[in-house]
């Protein structure tokens, strides 16, 4: 049985070679001019969808937070949110366990480093049962 395509270059030419080596040269052309063309046409979709939106109307003033040192004061907590806490801290620490102070704590998203002090001086604490 005879090959389908006949090359009239044999394996070993260097002609053979330089053709593979024109071939491969030609790919990476092309797949390059492609992939710049999709970024071209990326581009374009981008700034066309940004020139053609519609400004969102500005949004109500929100209240700046007090700064970190000065303190506001608190509001008072209601019995259920009493009630709420007392029994968590019986579920954790056990029975005849007080609560001595609550204090709001505001969260700054901005201070991830405080938040990790704070629970390594939450953890390092040793809570004291109290017999009853």
């Amino acid at each position: 049985m005879e090959p389908i395509l006949q090359h009239p270059i044999s394996a070993s030419s260097p002609l053979l070679a330089q053709h593979a080596l024109l071939d491969g040269a030609i790919l990476a052309v092309v797949g390059v001019a492609l992939v710049f063309t999709a970024l071209i046409l990326i581009w374009a979709a981008i700034e066309l969808i940004t020139r053609l939106r519609v400004p969102v109307p500005a949004r109500a003033a929100v209240p700046e937070p007090a700064p970190a040192g000065s303190r506001v004061a608190p509001e008072p907590l209601d019995g259920r949110t009493l009630a709420v806490l007392g029994a968590a801290v019986v579920a954790a620490v056990g029975p005849g366990a007080r609560i001595r102070r609550v204090e709001r704590i505001e969260r700054n998203p901005a201070s991830i480093w405080a938040a990790h002090g704070r629970v390594l001086v939450q953890s390092s604490h040793r809570f004291r049962r109290q017999s009853p």
